[in-house]
């Protein structure tokens, strides 16, 4: 079971980060999960969809550790608003299975005509997976995404991605990803090993874009 975990932690990290639809051909690999192609219902009906999203100033922290508290305790940021499954399209296998839910967080206007949608999607056990969708409005089509906060863990097993988002200096959204996996290094559960990474990307012209990238293993 806990091998299983592991094996399922590497390759939400290996697939965490970010991506653009129009990657090179040798990307492809990285690519998201396939989205709708333009058409003119489109940019419709993702103009009904950002009407369910809250516009919330920025600098903003993003994290779903709080999803574990109780009801009472929770932050209505990371919850979000319930998303109808008419819109689910939008996002592609991100909204894949019968028993997912997704929710609608909060919408960032962008320059060239872009829009960010940060969304609730399904994570390991649970839609405890935030995720940037910037989408074009024009043409209603992602252009790329980012995943800015997730949590799960098991068995002493913990992986956790939050996010700070700001605007730069040139107006270009700025994404902080602080990313923490630790593990168990004996069957006790007593001694545990932490790698921490710190990665910051930016958005310009609705592409997002890897700057920095900083490791430390504790």
């Amino acid at each position: 079971m806990r091998n299983l975990f592991l094996i399922t932690v590497f390759l939400a990290i290996a697939l965490a980060g970010c991506h653009n639809q129009n990657e090179s051909e040798e990307a492809t690999t990285k690519l998201p999960p396939s989205l709708p192609t333009a058409s003119p219902s489109l940019s419709d009906s993702l103009a009904q969809l950002v009407k369910l999203y809250l516009e919330y100033p920025l600098p903003l922290q993003l994290s779903t550790e709080v999803l574990e508290k109780g009801p009472g305790h929770r932050s209505p940021l990371a919850e979000g608003q319930p998303i109808p499954r008419n819109f689910w399209f939008l996002f592609g296998e991100y909204s894949t299975g019968e028993d997912s839910s997704m929710f609608a967080v909060a919408k960032l206007p962008l320059p060239s005509q872009k829009t960010g949608l940060l969304t609730r999607v399904p994570g390991m056990y649970m839609p405890s997976k935030i995720i940037l969708f910037v989408f074009d409005n024009q043409t209603g089509q992602v252009t790329s995404t980012c995943e800015v906060a997730e949590t799960f863990g098991d068995a002493g097993d913990v992986y956790v991605r939050t996010s700070n988002l700001s605007w730069g200096a040139r107006q270009e959204l700025s994404i902080v990803v602080s990313q923490s996996n630790c593990s168990p290094i004996n069957e006790n559960l007593d001694n545990i090993t932490c790698t921490d990474s710190t990665l910051i990307y930016e958005s310009n012209k609705g592409l997002i874009s890897l700057i920095t990238k900083r490791k430390k293993t504790q």
